[in-house]
């Protein structure tokens, strides 16, 4: 199965337990992972704990629900 991966993505997830994966750099119009041909169907956004918090305050909210 190959996963697109945006090429701004600063650490990405490896899928290491999944050997089928290949991970197919890519830039992608949202999101740091997407399906080949998908991109503007399905998005994945991978964010740390501190950053999800961050987003769903106030102060952080307005970008974030634009982003969706």
């Amino acid at each position: 199965m190959k996963i697109v991966v945006d090429t701004r993505e600063q650490r990405p997830f490896r899928f290491e337990r999944w050997p089928a994966v290949i991970l197919e750099p890519g830039t992608l119009p949202t999101g740091d992972y997407s399906l080949p041909g998908l991109a503007h169907r399905v998005a994945l956004e991978r964010k740390s704990l501190d950053d999800l918090v961050s987003c769903l305050k106030s102060t952080g909210r307005e970008r974030f629900e634009r982003e969706l």
